[in-house]
């Protein structure tokens, strides 16, 4: 019996001990932190990590809230996939110490989930979300705030996915809890006004998006003021919201104020201020003001050009639209140079039977017939 608590002694001694010592390098890291050292943190949560593996075992929650740690630095680096790596390894151990329904795994499942959708890998995102939701729900309860921020992001999710109609039933719940908890005035309802409004005009419910569009765009100018990114985000999906309903002065307003904002606070470089100007040429284009839409979509060409970030389809769109607007101007010459330039593009993003791609072939047939008859007009 004395063996049996000598042992047990020994055992509870050194589990202090590494316990003390895995806190002593925790404590390190979160100094490190605040001196805005993030690489020696992440060195310093290593190192208690390993520790912990080595004397309180694979599964210990030390373990699982190192990884956390460490997840949650990658995140604030923007290093979304080591960050996602070190969560789905914290939800794996916390399942194991504390259980399938505690909280602490719901919460390593829902981080997962936010940078898997940084990503834009949205299917592994709502498997994690939904891990976390059923969770929440089962411990907290459907009207619970956490509850409600994972429907939230499953709600988005879905919008990303293009599946408007399991986005506006998971919105729809978000916002009851939010005006419940914050007031119907506060900026999150105003995201789930915004999101609700983009769900519906994807299913070409343009007076139901506009109507909770502009219930976000109130608020968001009065909480957030109107030079704010959220703001610009709004007025972008009700100028779309118009676009689609064929009203280009309406559309072209709010586009023209969304490039505004985005101008000032993200830069002339970015790629949704590009996105803006583009639209904006785009309306002028329905409007038949060609010269005019050139301004616009020659600076969104030349942002698109130069950001490596952008998608080449935007940059293949901007150049058939140049196109498209020259050869209205009769530039005939001008307008075969860009459309040549969208088809090189479209052919490499593009089958052969895709839209886009037969419909640059088309105007650049067109516009070469039009080059030989003024040709021959000139000759006479």
């Amino acid at each position: 019996m004395r063996k049996i608590l000598a042992i047990v002694s020994t055992l509870i001694t050194f589990t202090v001990y590494a316990q003390q010592g895995i806190d002593e390098y925790n404590n390190a890291a979160v100094e490190a932190l605040k001196r805005g050292d993030k690489s020696k943190a992440i060195e310093l949560y290593s190192i208690a990590l390993n520790t912990a593996k080595l004397t309180l075992g694979e599964n210990a929650v030390q373990v699982a809230s190192a990884y956390n740690d460490i997840g949650s630095i990658y995140s604030s680096m923007n290093n979304y996939s080591s960050a996602v790596e070190n969560f789905v390894k914290a939800a794996s151990v916390y399942k194991v110490a504390l259980g399938e329904k505690h909280l602490s795994t719901a919460a390593a499942y829902y981080n997962a989930g936010c940078m898997y959708s940084s990503m834009q890998k949205y299917d592994e995102s709502l498997d994690n979300h939904t891990k976390a939701v059923l969770i929440y729900e089962s411990e907290l309860g459907l009207t619970d705030k956490q509850t409600a921020e994972s429907y939230y992001n499953i709600g988005n999710i879905y919008i990303r996915l293009n599946n408007p109609d399991k986005a506006i039933f998971f919105l729809l719940k978000v916002l009851k809890v939010f005006e419940t908890e914050y007031g119907a005035e506060h900026e999150k309802c105003a995201a789930a006004y915004n999101d609700i409004g983009d769900a519906y005009a994807r299913q070409y419910q343009y007076s139901k998006a506009l109507d909770y569009l502009f219930r976000s765009l109130s608020i968001r100018e009065k909480v957030l003021g109107r030079e704010h990114a959220d703001t610009a985000d709004t007025y972008a999906l009700i100028a779309g919201a118009y676009e689609d309903m064929a009203d280009y002065d309406k559309a072209l307003e709010y586009h023209l104020k969304a490039m505004s904002v985005r101008d000032k606070l993200l830069g002339k470089k970015s790629i949704k201020t590009a996105r803006s100007c583009y639209k904006a040429g785009f309306c002028l284009i329905k409007k038949k003001e060609y010269e005019k839409s050139l301004g616009y979509l020659t600076k969104a060409m030349y942002i698109f050009e130069q950001n490596r970030d952008s998608e080449q389809s935007d940059l293949a769109s901007t150049y058939f639209m140049i196109g498209f607007a020259y050869a209205n101007q009769s530039d005939f010459y001008s307008s075969l140079g860009y459309l040549e330039r969208a088809l090189k593009i479209f052919e490499k993003i593009h089958p052969a039977n895709h839209p886009e791609l037969i419909t640059t072939k088309q105007n650049i047939e067109a516009v070469k017939t039009a080059i030989t008859n003024k040709n021959s007009n000139d000759e006479l």
